[in-house]
């Protein structure tokens, strides 16, 4: 009996990663990473004398003397958006950098179909989440959510090396998770990716103050595993890993638990 579960168990886990389904549920696909990628964007200035944006033009965010915490993503997004933007906004409450006077939010839709009222609604529910037991409605400026057209989202991102792809099919964006830090000045001098980040938030703020590009070449490649020049391999190749482990895992199992019940099979009789 035993071995019929173990068998069955092995043949339900070799069927689930097989080539032909080629998927580890959900939206784990891999190819969810083909066309995907980031370049280095670490000193690089930003176009922020482009057309408008959220509310009037983009240089308006602009020379208030503020840092920015830059997410790239899109309103409607059904994968990992949201998780990116609470992440974000939870773990900055977990500092004592204030919105308003240390920091500001910049969001950018890279969906050209999503309006302003989208925009507004999303940027008001997240205030509401996380800051307004704290700050009054007249700090929601600080939290900018903003569209934009196709030729300004094109700027924006191929300014960073942001390379993102529309499936028509799914209709759907596969885009990278880099949460980008910016200097009022429009120079990208840090970031990070979604995890806990409360740490390393606030120095990089202060460092984004002065204008400085904090972020060297090597600790931005150790800080996302899609990287242009390695055509975005490493998660493919975390996904057969995973695959060989499971199998591995449970074929050891199994193994274990059978010799040791009919170990003790074998001295009962």
């Amino acid at each position: 009996m035993i071995n019929k579960i173990l068998h069955i168990t092995l043949i339900v886990l070799l069927s689930s990663c097989s080539d032909t389904s080629d998927q580890f549920g959900g939206y784990s696909d891999p190819r969810a990473f083909d066309g995907i990628s980031i370049s280095n964007p670490i000193g690089i200035q930003l176009p922020v004398d482009s057309e408008e944006y959220f509310e009037g033009n983009m240089s308006l965010l602009f020379g208030n003397g503020l840092p920015k915490i830059f997410i790239i993503g899109y309103y409607d997004c059904p994968m990992l958006c949201n998780s990116i933007r609470d992440n974000v906004f939870s773990e900055i409450r977990k500092t004592s950098l204030k919105l308003g006077t240390d920091y500001e939010i910049l969001m950018l839709s890279i969906d050209p179909e999503e309006d302003s009222q989208k925009a507004v609604l999303d940027r008001d529910s997240y205030f509401d989440r996380y800051f307004g037991d704290s700050y009054d409605d007249k700090y929601k400026k600080y939290i900018n959510f903003m569209v934009a057209g196709s030729k300004e989202i094109e700027s924006i991102t191929k300014t960073l090396g942001f390379e993102y792809r529309y499936d028509s099919d799914l209709d759907q964006y596969f885009h990278p998770s880099f949460i980008y830090i910016v200097s009022d000045k429009g120079v990208v001098s840090s970031g990070f990716q979604i995890g806990s980040v409360s740490d390393i938030i606030e120095p990089e703020i202060d460092k984004a103050r002065k204008n400085i590009a904090s972020m060297d070449f090597d600790q931005f490649y150790n800080f996302t595993c899609m990287q242009k020049d390695i055509q975005n391999r490493n998660p493919k190749r975390a996904f057969e890993l995973l695959q060989f482990s499971g199998i591995w895992f449970l074929s050891s199992a199994g193994f274990c638990f059978l010799h040791r019940y009919l170990s003790r099979k074998e001295g009962r009789s």
